[in-house]
């Protein structure tokens, strides 16, 4: 598990680039849309809970 406070520090392609230099960086690398983008984000708006938890708010 990492944290936002550590990927900032040691993450080679986020330490020490301002959010424009991390954004172009990326959108260089023009890697492909994960596959279960739309079941991990939903997911994690729910903290991670399953649809049907009781958590779908």
């Amino acid at each position: 598990m990492s944290t936002i406070g550590w990927e900032k520090a040691h993450n080679a392609r986020f330490a020490g680039r301002t959010r424009e230099a991390f954004v172009a960086l990326v959108d260089g690398l023009d890697l492909p849309m994960p596959e279960l983008i739309d079941v991990a984000v939903p997911a994690n708006r729910r903290l991670g809970a399953p649809p049907g938890s009781g958590r779908d708010r």
